[in-house]
């Protein structure tokens, strides 16, 4: 059965090539806040990418209960007191409604300021929205119980370029404890899950393509768990594989 999936990943990372504008490997649109200002001054509506809230939950990816959370049949994660980012948010539902359904603080980032004053002005919910890059995060350590990736690192490997997945690995590091490579090992880059977080990556990538990129930017992010869902982004389009992948900061805790 490995080639089937093999096979449905590559058509669809063919299929998904028309989600990402084809960019100059020197000029990276997707990491400009410029690029995506003035991609939500034309496009405010709200666009969902790959998968909703609901449909993780559908999906039976995103198990809810009254007092846990689970993503991929992993341990149960209390949801009283928890803290989850959603990083690169864009104009996705997803953070208003983990908010509504848990009860739980989410906080949510965008590099676009313009996307960011939109959400703020659309949903006046418990959410804090918040202006900021994902390869620097302003965010004491530990400060986070589960962080959600849903297509950003898609968007900044999109490129293609060794400085492309460079950006990647920053962002990794962003969300692990890891040591700055290349300085003094006592330099630690400000990583925001805490021990045995999870970190949830949503991708048309598997974990065969992010296994370099994500355990060489931060070792002590455990793989634990892969996904595959068929996901029909629009009527009469052929369905693409989306990939789901949990990560925990140190390994799971049974």
């Amino acid at each position: 059965m490995w080639w089937m999936l093999a096979g449905g990943a590559a058509v669809a990372l063919l299929l998904a090539t028309g989600l990402f504008l084809r960019r100059s490997s020197t000029s990276p649109a997707y990491m400009s806040p410029a690029y995506w200002d003035e991609r939500y001054r034309r496009r405010p509506a709200t666009y969902e990418w790959y998968l909703s809230f609901q449909d993780l939950v559908d999906f039976g990816l995103l198990t809810l209960t009254s007092a846990h959370v689970s993503f991929l049949g992993q341990p149960l994660i209390a949801v009283a007191g928890l803290r989850w980012l959603d990083l690169g948010c864009g104009n996705s539902t997803l953070a208003d409604s983990v908010s509504k359904a848990l009860r739980c603080q989410v906080t949510s980032i965008d590099i676009s300021d313009i996307c960011i004053s939109l959400m703020k002005s659309k949903y006046p919910s418990k959410v804090r929205y918040l202006c900021m890059d994902a390869r620097d995060l302003e965010f004491r350590d530990e400060s986070f119980d589960v962080v959600v990736d849903k297509s950003t690192l898609d968007a900044v490997v999109s490129a293609g370029s060794a400085t492309a997945k460079h950006a990647a690995k920053r962002i990794v590091r962003q969300v692990a404890r890891v040591p700055a490579h290349g300085t003094d090992m006592s330099v630690i880059l400000a990583k925001v899950l805490v021990p045995k977080g999870q970190f949830l990556v949503i991708s048309v990538h598997p974990w065969s393509y992010w296994d370099t990129i994500i355990s060489t930017a931060s070792p002590n992010l455990v793989h634990c768990e892969e996904r595959a869902q068929r996901v029909v982004l629009a009527a009469g389009r052929d369905p693409i594989l989306v990939f789901l992948n949990v990560f925990s900061k140190g390994g799971m805790q049974y």
